[in-house]
C-alpha cells in the first residue's frame, strides 16, 4: 500500500496544483493524508475535482483543514462519481459551521457512492436537522460506517452498532 502524507503546511496554488493533477492519473497512491493543511477555497477545488477522476485512492484524510463550504459541496459532487474512495477523514472541520457543505455531502454518500464505506466526523456537533440526515444516511447505507461518531449523538439518543456482512455496518439512532 502506497501512502502520501503532507501534514501541517499551507498549501499554495501550485502544490495543491501538482498534487491533484498528479494523482488526476495516478494508479500506484492508495491514501493520501492531507491533516492540518491550509489553504484557499480555489486551491481545494483542485483536490474536489481530482476527486471526481481518481480510480486509486482509497482514503483520504482531511483532518483540520478547515475546508471552506464551498470545497465540502465540490467534494460532495466528486463523491457522486467516484468509485475507488472508500476512507474520507474529515474530523476537526467545524462541519457544524459548514451544515450545507454537510448536508451535500451526507446526501451525495447517501444516494449516489457506493463505495465510501467510512466516514469519520468525529469531534463535530450538529444541528437536529443534520442529525436526521444522518440518521437516514446510517439507516440506509448498508455499507457506511461512522468512525468514532459521540456516543451522545443527541441529547437522551444513543448510536447503536450492529455488525452485518463483511464490510458492512448498520447503525441506528435509538433512543436511550
Amino acid at each position: 500500500m502506497i501512502k502520501l502524507a503532507i501534514t501541517g503546511v499551507y498549501l499554495t496554488s501550485n502544490n495543491l496544483q501538482n498534487i491533484s493533477s498528479a494523482l488526476r492519473t495516478n494508479t500506484v497512491l492508495e491514501k493520501l493524508n492531507l491533516s492540518g493543511c491550509t489553504s484557499t477555497p480555489e486551491n481545494f477545488h483542485h483536490l474536489a475535482q481530482m476527486l471526481a477522476v481518481n480510480n486509486s485512492l482509497t482514503s483520504l484524510d482531511l483532518t483540520g483543514t478547515d475546508l471552506p463550504e464551498e470545497n465540502l459541496q465540490q467534494i460532495a459532487k466528486s463523491l457522486t462519481v467516484n468509485t475507488s474512495l472508500q476512507t474520507l477523514i474529515m474530523d476537526a472541520n467545524s462541519l457544524d459551521e459548514k451544515e450545507e457543505g454537510l448536508q451535500a455531502l451526507l446526501n451525495a454518500i447517501l444516494i449516489a457512492n457506493t463505495t465510501l464505506t467510512e466516514l469519520n466526523i468525529s469531534s463535530e456537533s450538529f444541528s437536529s436537522e443534520t442529525q436526521k440526515i444522518i440518521s437516514r444516511l446510517l439507516s440506509q447505507n448498508l455499507c457506511l460506517s461512522f468512525s468514532e461518531l459521540d456516543p451522545d449523538f443527541e441529547e437522551g439518543n444513543r448510536l447503536s452498532m450492529i455488525n452485518q456482512k463483511r464490510k458492512a455496518t448498520f447503525l441506528s439512532l435509538v433512543q436511550e
